[in-house]
């Protein structure tokens, strides 16, 4: 995010405000922000008629291709989206095996990603010896202390029962796991 006053906020806001020009027939949008460490702040972004054009090209053949003649849009959702979508409890449909491997082969690919990862940072911070930074071609490698609160929930459940049960807040998710064929009896 810029300064006070200006139009420098990321794009994803930009989109968000040139959409909100387009259906409100505004010339200027205010994009209000609290930052920390900076306080209260007020974006202005103009009406940008290329991006408007551009929105309302594709707002309009979604409607008339997708939503008008119930045709799904082509890909796969996002994961995010499509958690949302409401399940019947205890119906099962066939899915293809392809699609439950090559999940199951990325997870373990990123496994193995992740632990390499760890493994090449832990070689540059013994690399690194008792130094805060180590320098190379290819950039430094900075060790910061981050001081971090966190509330101890145990602790205030056991001495403020009440007061936990007061400030918690339950929620739902959904959790997609994997489980192992059982093999059908013949």
């Amino acid at each position: 995010m810029g300064d006070n006053g200006t139009d420098q906020v990321p794009s994803h806001i930009i989109i968000q405000c040139q959409h909100q020009a387009l259906v409100s027939n505004l010339d200027l949008v205010h994009v209000p922000a609290l930052i920390g460490g900076r306080g209260r702040l007020m974006f202005r972004i103009e009406r940008s008629e290329s991006i408007c054009e551009i929105i309302l090209e594709k707002v309009t053949a979604f409607w008339e291709d997708n939503v008008q003649k119930d045709i799904p849009p082509e890909g796969t959702p996002s994961l995010n989206i499509i958690r949302l979508r409401k399940r019947e409890p205890g119906l099962t449909l066939p899915i293809s095996a392809d699609i439950v491997l090559k999940w199951r082969d990325l997870e373990a690919k990123r496994k193995e990603a992740v632990k390499a990862e760890d493994e090449a940072k832990a070689a540059c911070l013994s690399a690194m010896g008792d130094a805060e930074i180590g320098e190379s071609d290819a950039g430094n490698v900075v060790v910061q202390k981050v001081e971090v609160n966190r509330l101890d929930t145990k602790a205030l459940k056991a001495e403020h029962p009440d007061i936990a049960e007061k400030f918690t807040k339950k929620s739902e998710t959904t959790r997609v796991t994997f489980k192992k064929a059982r093999l059908l009896k013949a």
